[in-house]
């Protein structure tokens, strides 16, 4: 009787102790994530995707790699 009564006891504690740390745990993420989208950046310029696509043309004709035909 009394280890039935000691383990009822123990698995009353057991779901006490992890239901209070899963409980932590989601009010920490949910802190976490209110911070996180309360964030804000400035805006330093425009996006030119042009400017970027010219850039890379220019740098890849300096990488372009030749390679012998098999039979030439």
């Amino acid at each position: 009787m009394k280890q039935a009564l000691w383990f009822v006891v123990g698995m009353f504690l057991g779901y006490t102790a992890l239901s209070i740390g899963r409980a932590s745990t989601k009010q920490d993420g949910i802190a976490l994530e209110g911070s996180v989208f309360e964030t804000y950046v400035k805006k330093q310029r425009e996006i030119d995707l042009q400017s970027g696509v010219s850039r890379l043309s220019k740098l890849e004709k300096k990488y372009h790699e030749s390679f012998r035909r098999k039979g030439a």
